[in-house]
């Protein structure tokens, strides 16, 4: 991916290579109970009901792909992403990713549907991303596996094998693009928060999937917590969604 780089004060870390390989920290994960199904990494759509928003937010997203096919970033996620191109925030992604018409250096395609695990944004990659080629992906998605699911449905480790799934799916079907792989950011209470712990252990383990060439880790999360762990309603408001600013703490 020579030739492509944030320039500075857009997104200064877009492009780091700093990432390196962990070595075995022997990270514990929950082990599935006897008889239990990983659904996670296994393609499913939001709903089976024809009827319901999710196609809709899906119909709209494949209109997006079609008219910026020529799109240098594309972001993948859920609500976190998805709420970037929310009015507020418009200002913020125009800056960066408007594209020409807006005056920014590059054009970005926002592929984030609210709600989205990762078994149903690997379902929107496989049939909505085939003629985009960008430059450089960023990729962030889990949370909802714990938000939606008990730990006994999913343990983290399932939810690592969702994230396996994905990029093993952009290095098949995107060679050309570097990946950047964000931790599962804060949520909840903070550090203490039930999901926030499933979300760490699911953290430490996706940073060991990620080569540090084609796809680079990057953790953020200290940025949006506060000195005693619990998470800065500041920059992220409900807990759990970015503001503007920790929109802004995310570009860097």
């Amino acid at each position: 991916m020579t030739g492509f780089a944030m320039p500075h004060g857009v997104w200064g870390h877009f492009y780091s290579r700093t990432a390196a390989w962990l070595k075995d920290d022997g990270v514990a994960v929950s082990a599935p109970e006897e008889g239990h199904t990983t659904i996670s990494d296994k393609p499913k759509a939001g709903s089976e009901d024809p009827k319901h928003w999710w196609w809709k937010a899906c119909d709209y997203r494949d209109n997006e792909a079609k008219a910026k096919s020529g799109a240098d970033v594309v972001w993948l996620g859920d609500s976190i992403t998805h709420y970037f191109e929310n009015k507020e925030n418009q200002p913020l992604w125009r800056k960066g990713f408007g594209g020409k018409e807006s005056g920014a250096p590059y054009l970005g395609l926002n592929f984030g549907i609210e709600g989205d695990t990762t078994d149903n944004l690997l379902f929107r990659m496989r049939h909505s991303l085939g003629k985009v080629h960008p430059k450089a992906i960023v990729l962030l998605i889990g949370t909802n596996n714990a938000g939606k699911r008990s730990v006994k449905a999913e343990p983290p480790e399932d939810t690592v094998k969702g994230l396996k799934a994905i990029i093993d799916e952009l290095r098949r079907a995107q060679p050309q693009a570097t990946v950047l792989v964000y931790a599962l950011f804060p949520r909840g209470k903070g550090v203490t928060d039930p999901c926030m712990i499933r979300n760490e252990k699911v953290n430490a383990a996706l940073e060991k999937l990620c080569d540090g060439r084609q796809f680079v880790f990057r953790n953020i999360n200290d940025a949006f917590l506060n000195p005693d762990g619990t998470v800065n309603a500041k920059l992220l408001g409900d807990r759990l969604h970015p503001s503007y600013e920790g929109y802004e703490v995310w570009l860097g």
